[in-house]
């Protein structure tokens, strides 16, 4: 902090700031850290170092096991930046956070908020990518379908549906996105396990085609 004193209008203020609360955390100083990185931020919002200043905390809290306070500083960022070139950042740091809670849902949740927020950002197909692969995920975990309770089975058919759905919304509303393609592999797995699984009226070849002529009128989709 000897520098900051010594030059308080420096124009370099807000590296020292970030540089001196990266050698907090590194030496394990995380209230001091947080403290240093909360001022760059508050003093100096304008700064390039300020936007990282709010993922750090985050990341900081999160060690700590602080998930709603990780969370609030996330939530603090996006209001504080509304047109962020990090939305889709936050959003994502969100959502994994709440997964690896063991939250899909909220996971889920934080995507869907993402891509109503700024629909055209160019990230908002890999949020529905993501959602898609989130619920495939959750299928595989689950193992074998005709393995499964009757009340398992239906979760295991919810998941198949969300991986479908979102696969689905991701090609009709960014069908010229590079996730397409992506999405289209995530949709042949889910109709791939539904046959496997020997789900009434599972047919590959048919959803296929039912998916083609969904979207005839979309040359790109």
């Amino acid at each position: 902090r000897g520098s900051i004193a010594r030059s308080p209008s420096s124009e370099h203020l807000p590296q020292a700031y970030y540089l001196q609360a990266s050698a907090h955390n590194s030496l394990g100083n995380k209230a001091e850290a947080l403290q240093s990185f909360a001022e760059l931020g508050e003093k100096f919002p304008d700064s390039e170092p300020a936007v990282p200043s709010y993922f750090q905390r985050a990341v900081i809290l999160q060690g700590d096991g602080k998930m709603d306070e990780s969370v609030k500083v996330l939530r603090q960022f996006l209001e504080k930046y509304p047109e962020t070139d990090k939305l889709y950042a936050a959003f994502d740091y969100m959502a994994h956070q709440q997964v690896a809670l063991g939250n899909r849902e909220a996971g889920v949740q934080a995507y869907l908020e993402m891509i109503k927020t700024r629909p055209t950002d160019p990230n908002a197909p890999r949020a529905y990518l993501n959602i898609s692969r989130l619920y495939k995920e959750s299928a595989e975990k689950m193992g074998a379908y005709l393995n499964l309770t009757p009340e398992r089975r239906k979760e295991w058919e919810a998941n198949i549906n969300g991986c479908l759905e979102n696969g689905e919304k991701l090609i009709s509303a960014y069908p010229d996105s590079a996730e397409v393609a992506l999405a289209l592999q995530n949709l042949l797995w889910a109709q791939q396990a539904r046959v496997k699984s020997k789900i009434e009226g599972a047919n590959v070849r048919q959803y296929f085609n039912g998916l083609a002529n969904k979207f005839e009128d979309n040359a790109a989709a």
